[in-house]
């Protein structure tokens, strides 16, 4: 029994004690038998939008430094440092102060959005109690007591390598995630197979070796579960998902007679077959290849349930291309589909609105039809019930659609307006560098020369794939307006030397072994960072720009 699982049984002996008149069994001035205890044990969790009469609103996390293993012996402050909801939602972490309660110190963390909890502790001299490199997780429940399937999915990702925020990490142990999610499995009731199934089997295949006899062997306990899953829709579509995602890998025979299979529990509104195709053209690379693969697959499957993520797609694929024409047809497509299937949710619409008035405005075309498409796309996301956004991500949303207008109005002359919608982005865009050359093109087209070599500097000097256009820019408005190539350079090393102070950077060294990571080199040859241990090894970081 792991050190972990013994301190969450021991927590119900804890309160069984705390509650009871008897004198406890042991002094919690003694050295006690756990590191870090958690209440509760199996949090309830409360999904955005879910009505949850049990859910759990707060993790209270008690650490002790007299339990013999204890990292941190006397602290004088702590810290608990917490990620939560796997490493595809690595921003969702926080850092949160202990408070000293006798001999054990506490944090209360809040939890009600979330559905998994890994973390550690650390001083205020940076000595971190990581529970052996383990750290410390909780996986949370349903309303009825049932380990959440969900959260186990989560924290089998913890032992795949995959980064989190500083020190939140395990290492790569592909048994011990496949270990959880057959657990998992064995008690899946809510999620019918399908996202669980998928990752159990494509983290078996890695344990294994990641090589042709390992995804053979997969392969063969798949065609295996079908066979134990006869007229199981739930297991067909746990395939589907499978083979869509990772058909690369798996062998064509296995495929093609896989796919025979599912097609007799295909219906109406979403063919296997369908999904597969749709996943093959989504891995074609090239956008122009891709839209004629998708208007392809839309021509196939007209009233499969999938046709809004299909046109979605050869929206963007047209979008990336820069193809004006081509992206005009496929937003046509996709406004004629939402109409004709209202019982499909179309929560893409208002991003493609946006993308077709941003393709406008980066051209300098249609820039009357960009504005009226950002009005009555705004007027309807605000009226949409559906659509029921956070006030931060609104005025996100909103800040945004003001500087497409501002660039609109510069490509009409119409530089005051301009100005006008590009100060309301600012309010909440102020580190977007296209954003402040907006700003800088308005104010040199009002005369504002001054105001306007400030935003260019900005723009010329933020983090950006426009970079060298906003640099060259701004040489030449500077040299027509201010002074000679000389006075130039010396002022933009001025700037780039006063940004670096105001920065205040101290290096830092921060010993502690690198992540393992895995890298794909531009010929596809795949190689793990192990393989550079005592080499010396160059990042250089760059910008396409």
């Amino acid at each position: 029994m792991s050190r972990h699982r013994f301190a969450l049984l021991a927590l119900s002996l804890f309160a069984s004690f705390c509650s009871s008149a008897q004198e406890p069994p042991f002094s919690l001035r003694q050295s006690p038998p756990w590191i870090l205890l958690t209440d509760p044990v199996c949090p309830v969790s409360k999904f955005s939008g879910v009505s949850v009469a049990n859910a759990t609103s707060t993790l209270r996390v008690m650490y002790f430094p007299k339990a013999r293993d204890a990292k941190i012996k006397s602290p004088e402050k702590l810290t608990l440092s917490a990620a939560f909801d796997g490493p595809n939602f690595a921003h969702n972490s926080t850092a949160i102060p202990f408070t000293r309660n006798d001999d054990r110190w506490e944090a209360v963390v809040p939890i009600e959005r979330h559905l998994y909890a890994i973390f550690y502790v650390k001083d205020d001299k940076d000595v971190v109690d990581d529970n052996n490199g383990q750290l410390w997780d909780v996986v949370f429940c349903e309303p009825d007591g049932k380990r959440s399937i969900a959260s186990l999915m989560q924290q089998a990702e913890t032992y795949t390598g995959k980064p989190w925020p500083e020190k939140v990490h395990r290492a790569k142990d592909y048994a011990k995630a496949v270990s959880i999610l057959q657990s998992a499995a064995a008690g899946d009731a809510y999620q019918r197979y399908t996202p669980l199934m998928t990752q159990l089997w494509h983290d078996e295949a890695l344990r294994d070796g990641d090589d042709t006899q390992a995804w053979t062997k997969v392969s063969n306990e798949v065609s295996q579960f079908l066979i134990d899953h006869p007229d199981d829709k739930a297991a067909a579509f746990a395939v589907a998902a499978f083979i869509s995602g990772y058909e690369d890998h798996l062998p064509e025979q296995f495929v093609e007679r896989t796919l025979g299979m599912l097609d007799k529990v295909d219906d109406r509104k979403h063919s296997l077959l369908s999904e597969v195709e749709l996943s093959r053209a989504r891995r074609i690379r090239a956008p122009r290849l891709q839209a004629q693969a998708m208007q392809a697959w839309i021509g196939k499957y007209p009233d499969s349930d999938l046709i809004l993520e299909a046109v979605t797609d050869w929206f963007f694929a047209m979008y990336e291309a820069e193809d004006i024409p081509g992206a005009e047809a496929a937003f046509a497509k996709y406004r004629d589909t939402v109409a004709k299937h209202k019982d499909l949710f179309a929560p893409n619409t208002h991003v493609l609105y946006q993308a077709m008035a941003q393709v406008y405005a980066d051209k300098g075309v249609q820039l009357d039809r960009a504005l009226k498409l950002l009005d009555d796309d705004l007027a309807s996301l605000r009226a949409d019930p559906r659509f029921d956004m956070e006030p931060e991500f609104k005025k996100h949303v909103e800040a945004q659609y003001s500087e497409i207008r501002a660039r609109a109005y510069l490509g009409l002359h119409k530089p005051d307006l301009a100005l006008t919608e590009a100060k309301k982005a600012s309010e909440v865009l102020n580190k977007n560098a296209q954003l402040h050359f907006d700003i800088a093109q308005a104010c040199a087209a009002l005369g504002e020369k001054r105001s306007a070599l400030d935003e260019y500097f900005e723009a010329a000097l933020m983090p950006s794939n426009k970079d060298l256009t906003y640099r060259a820019e701004l040489r030449q408005f500077f040299i027509k307006n201010f002074g000679d190539e000389e006075h130039f350079e010396a002022e933009l090393n001025r700037r780039i030397a006063a940004r670096f102070a105001a920065a205040n950077y101290v290096p830092k060294l921060i010993e502690q072994p690198a992540p393992a990571l895995e890298f794909t080199t531009l010929k596809g040859e795949r190689f793990e960072a192990s393989a550079l241990s005592a080499k010396t090894v160059v990042i250089n970081f760059w910008s396409p720009g």
